[in-house]
């Protein structure tokens, strides 16, 4: 491989046919030579081969947080499970307003990587943050509770009111399953050591 210097130096001496050469910067090309080598001595250099590398989409961002302003201010999943753009920019946060009570949003963001040549870079999209709108006496209850002013995640800390009347997120359902499958795991375990020893 061809440095910085104009000088070829060797990256990779072995029996294998093919070879990843690591750590290269994107949009940067870079020259290499190949050579055969085998018990006879050394073939001539191949011919100078040059590669661009492309350039790397933005990585996957975490979740978003989500932070209620009030019961009707917080992308919105329509019945058909299909996401909507609701906002694009610089901005590292986002306030969605007109959302509906008794209503389940969910949120996610990916980076956008702008370049001087189309087409933009789009990274992954995050997991995504579900928000459930609650009843409008529901959230002026919690609001008052905690004093007012922000909320943060899916409502205020402590108990909420008719939190029980929702369903379970996708997490909890997962951490429930874990934790049952724990507890039967021991059980079995204990049940076995019982009876046979």
């Amino acid at each position: 491989m061809e440095d910085k210097n104009g000088r070829f130096v060797l990256v990779y001496r072995g029996p294998c046919h093919t070879h990843k050469v690591q750590r290269l910067t994107e949009s940067t090309s870079y020259s290499f030579r190949i050579q055969a080598l085998n018990e006879a001595g050394e073939g001539p250099l191949s011919d100078v081969y040059t590669f661009t590398t492309p350039r790397s989409p933005p990585a996957a961002l975490k979740a978003p947080r989500i932070e209620r302003l009030d019961e009707h201010t917080c992308e919105s999943m329509m019945g058909n499970s299909e996401f909507k753009q609701i906002y694009r920019g610089s901005a590292t946060s986002h306030q969605v307003s007109g959302l509906q009570p008794n209503s389940e949003y969910r949120f996610r963001v990916c980076a956008v990587r702008h370049c001087q040549t189309p087409p933009d870079l789009t990274g992954p999209y995050s997991a995504t943050a579900t928000l459930s709108s609650q009843r409008v006496s529901e959230a002026t209850a919690a609001a008052t509770a905690t004093g007012g002013g922000a909320l943060s995640g899916a409502g205020p800390k402590g108990a909420e009111p008719g939190w029980a009347s929702r369903g379970l997120s996708d997490e909890m359902c997962a951490t429930l399953i874990i934790i049952l499958f724990a507890v039967l795991s021991i059980l079995i375990a204990f049940v076995i050591h019982y009876f046979v020893m």
